[in-house]
């Protein structure tokens, strides 16, 4: 027999004074997550509250709730001087899940949302003043996709790859970019594994002929294999940058940084 499923929340929300809610936790200055404050910060002073707060009823008490998500949100509230705030009321005291589950929107997805943001009529100046950042940020997002073929944008719509990766895959030809997003499904990397000076090779694992100029020289005079024909694996992971420490590095702002240092 199947069990029903019980809610995580009352059916019903309600608006609450924020003198009756009660924080688990401060948001202080020094946190490293205080940067994400600004622009909870900037986006309710200039759209409002996005997302509910969530509370807890408090034992022992008929009128005051505890917040169990959402103390960057009651900050910035207080901070504006707004009175009271919509809230959803949690069944279970558990703040734990809203700490744990968290949904994280993917460089791609955003993109998109900005732009149908942007169809509709809002400015880049009022994106970037709602979250904070600097306009010239919002301009660079709404380019994010120029020179990367559709199919490889769908395989990637989802995936956590930064900027300066889609800079490397806007370097090579369709075909690559393709190929590198193939890769990824069974490497787990975001990050092409070739050279991404040229865009004119057809060895299989290079992208142009920089990286054959390398090949030929052997692990030990810097070539990109094991056996010194340029198999990307040993030598030069990317121009510039080791083979070991790329290997070693494969956590995709890492590699990001490593070719920053080297570009």
């Amino acid at each position: 027999m199947i069990k029903p499923v019980k809610p995580a929340f009352e059916m019903q929300g309600v608006v609450l004074p924020l003198d009756r809610i009660m924080p688990i936790r401060q948001v202080k200055p020094e946190d490293h997550t205080f940067g994400k404050y600004r622009s909870i910060l900037a986006s309710i002073r200039e759209i409002g509250l996005v997302e509910p707060l969530v509370v807890h009823p408090q034992k022992g008490s008929r009128t005051s709730y505890l917040l169990l998500d959402g103390h960057m949100r009651l900050k910035a509230l207080k901070e504006l001087a707004i009175a009271e705030a919509a809230c959803l009321v949690a069944t279970e005291d558990d703040a734990f899940t809203y700490n744990d589950k968290i949904s994280r929107v993917a460089p791609i997805q955003e993109h998109r949302m900005i732009m149908k943001a942007i169809e509709q009529g809002v400015t880049p100046e009022q994106i970037a003043k709602s979250l904070d950042v600097e306009v010239d940020r919002i301009r660079r997002n709404m380019n994010l996709l120029e020179g990367i073929h559709p199919d490889a944008v769908e395989m990637l719509k989802d995936k956590p790859i930064t900027d300066g990766a889609l800079r490397y895959y806007k370097k090579v030809k369709a075909v690559r970019q393709l190929e590198f997003c193939a890769s990824d499904g069974q490497h787990g990397e975001l990050f092409p594994r070739v050279c991404p000076g040229a865009v004119d090779c057809h060895q299989p694992g290079h992208a142009g002929p920089a990286e054959c100029a390398q090949g030929d020289q052997g692990a030990e005079g810097g070539g990109s294999g094991p056996d010194g024909k340029g198999n990307g694996d040993l030598g030069k992971g990317f121009s510039g940058v080791p083979g070991q420490l790329w290997r070693e590095c494969a956590d995709v702002e890492c590699r990001a940084a490593l070719c920053e240092a080297v570009d």
